[in-house]
């Protein structure tokens, strides 16, 4: 295998790492745990050396690749774990600090002193609730005594009255007054001086008792006024020491709140450090044991790799049937691609798909046939009779006769998108053609910008020389107002086909065109002949051309297959039937024979045919 390369020894090596790589290959295999090995050599034997010296080095390459990645992962294993432990212990000396800082021992049990703050807490705002309740009775108590002060005298106030015992001795000595005054007044009657002493000592025992009973009233009622407000006072104090005792509290839990975070941060980092310090430590065992590991590459040689029993390739059974049918796809591929971007009128089917006009005639390129190769086209049917582009203007001219749109017109103008599609032909021959027919035709020529009959149809020689001035004569002076309809008007070489010259180029063709003459001529010269053939300027290049078709009874549309695009020919279309103008159908000209289609079986039936009649009429 190493023999077969370049002499030199350089060249030699190269060129074998090089055929090694294109030759040799190995592929693993997705659900499966190996990997197969192939060799493409021209000798079997040395395809099975190979591979399993490549098995051979790729064993021990591997196995020093593999140990030597797991000492490297060992050692920046080691290296991990020597970080993670400093930041261990990091974090228990972070722990220490946070209970040093807050002062909070019981850190660790975090529960229960959590719940004695907690406890503490509830237990305060208890109490404070209990003495807004006090406080609020005492208030309403101190507002009772306070109305009751300015009021009358209440049923307790009056019970204390009467068991005063000032009171009570007033009431026994008024009693026992009233008892001796009914006495005196039984005895001495009410003017005597002894009833009127007894009454006023009643009375002045009545003031007595009502001076006292106000001010027993005062005194109880102000000690009690005194009394609750002493209460409330007192409340008040004791709700604001508890409620500064409960700011401490909150202040202490506040205070252990953050430290009780910070202290779970720290234990949170600390304890992810112990994960992290746990798996390094297990990585490292693991590595530990696969350095020890005999089998640390973990590939292991299935089998030998036997010669093979048969040629993979080339297999020409297959080689070759493939190769034909895959030269035919392209073939085919690359066809169809060159007939979809071509976008030129080619074929009947392209004019009646693309175009929607009927198609009167189909011309066939003259260069399909070698006997019009010293032919005039534009006298086709005069000088060869008998080819087959003569036969193509004869049905022209019948499919002209019989169509429902062209058959009643006899002003027809033919025209084209644009120039060189060969319409000057068309409008010469189906001129001769009509003729053939035992038909009168005028041809005039409209085109001003390039004029072509007076050359297709060279002017007779005049009989005497006052008929030369009418050389000069044509449409443009007869549409100037220069000369009348019999100055131009002119035989032509073939008996019954007159024709009108465009005449000398006018400064205003478009405006001579447009006016009332041209139309005064065509309606003046129907009565004289059966035919009027107008061979008019390209569509698409003067706007002329639309005048023009406006005014005959029909316009025919050339269409040349080797240069007509789809694009040009749809806008020529659209820009007739946009001013009304009535279109008698489309002549394809120039139409080549395609192998294998229609036109060329017909050509060639046609040649055939031909030779048949000509043999005969000899």
């Amino acid at each position: 295998w190493f023999k077969h390369f370049a002499t030199l020894k350089d060249d030699r090596i190269k060129k074998a790492f090089k055929d090694l790589k294109k030759r040799f290959g190995a592929s693993a295999h997705r659900d499966a745990e190996f990997v197969t090995l192939s060799m493409t050599c021209g000798d079997a034997e040395e395809s099975a050396l190979i591979v399993n010296e490549m098995v051979n080095l790729f064993i021990t390459a591997r196995g020093n690749v593999t140990k030597g990645e797991v000492r490297a992962k060992l050692t920046k294993l080691t290296e991990q774990k020597n970080l993670l432990e400093n930041e261990l212990r990091a974090a228990e000396r972070g722990l220490d600090d946070i209970i040093g800082d807050t002062g909070f021992t019981d850190l660790r049990q975090r529960t229960n002193l959590r719940d004695t703050v907690t406890l503490k807490l509830d237990s305060l705002e208890i109490d404070q609730n209990k003495l807004e309740l006090d406080i609020q009775q005492i208030q309403a108590m101190v507002a009772n005594f306070e109305r009751q002060a300015t009021g009358p005298v209440g049923t307790q106030v009056e019970h204390q009255i009467e068991n005063d015992p000032i009171m009570l001795a007033l009431a026994q000595r008024r009693n026992f007054l009233e008892a001796a005054l009914a006495g005196s007044l039984t005895k001495f009657g009410e003017n005597h001086p002894s009833v009127s002493q007894r009454q006023v000592e009643i009375d002045q025992i009545r003031e007595k008792r009502q001076a006292r009973k106000a001010e027993i009233a005062e005194q109880t009622r102000r000690a009690n006024f005194q009394n609750a407000q002493d209460q409330l006072v007192i409340l008040t104090n004791e709700m604001e020491r508890l409620e500064l005792i409960r700011k401490e509290a909150f202040a202490e839990k506040e205070r252990l709140d953050l430290a009780r975070r910070r202290y779970e941060l720290q234990t949170t980092k600390r304890d992810e450090r112990q994960v992290r310090l746990e798996e390094c430590e297990l990585a490292i065992e693991r590595q530990k044991a696969l350095l020890d590991d005999p089998t640390t590459p973990k590939v292991l040689r299935v089998g030998a790799a036997p010669p093979p029993l048969e040629v993979s390739s080339p297999r020409w059974q297959i080689f070759f049937p493939g190769g034909m049918v895959l030269g035919l796809a392209f073939g085919l591929g690359l066809a169809f691609l060159i007939e979809l971007l071509n976008d030129l009128v080619r074929t009947p089917r392209d004019v009646i798909r693309h175009l929607g006009v009927g198609l009167l005639a189909v011309i066939p390129d003259a260069d399909e046939d070698r006997g019009l190769r010293n032919i005039d086209l534009y006298h086709v049917l005069r000088q060869s009779p008998y080819s087959i582009l003569s036969e193509a203007y004869r049905k022209f001219r019948t499919n002209l006769r019989l169509s429902t749109t062209a058959g009643s017109s006899k002003v027809l103008l033919v025209s084209s998108g644009m120039a060189g599609d060969g319409k000057t032909s068309v409008a010469s021959n189906l001129a001769a053609s009509l003729i053939a027919g035992d038909k009168k035709v005028l041809v005039i020529d409209a085109n001003f910008w390039r004029p072509a009959l007076n050359t297709i149809f060279p002017k007779l020689q005049p009989e005497n020389q006052t008929d030369q001035v009418n050389n000069t004569f044509g449409l443009s002076t007869h549409l100037a107002g220069l000369c009348g309809y019999h100055e131009i008007i002119r035989p032509s070489d073939i008996e019954g086909l007159d024709v009108i010259d465009s005449g000398p180029l006018p400064p205003n063709p478009t405006e001579l065109l447009g006016g009332r003459h041209i139309e005064q001529l065509i309606q003046h010269q129907r009565q004289s002949y059966d035919y009027i053939i107008i061979d008019g300027p390209p569509i698409l290049l003067v706007s002329a051309a639309k005048i023009l078709a406006r005014m005959v009874d029909g316009t025919i549309l050339v269409f040349n297959a080797g240069a007509t695009r789809r694009g040009a020919a749809q806008r020529t279309i659209t820009e007739l039937r946009q001013v009304n103008a009535k279109i008698a159908g489309g002549v394809l000209f120039a139409v080549r024979a395609m192998k294998g289609g229609y036109f060329q079986e017909q050509f060639d039936s046609y040649q055939e045919y031909q030779k048949l009649q000509l043999a005969a009429a000899v």
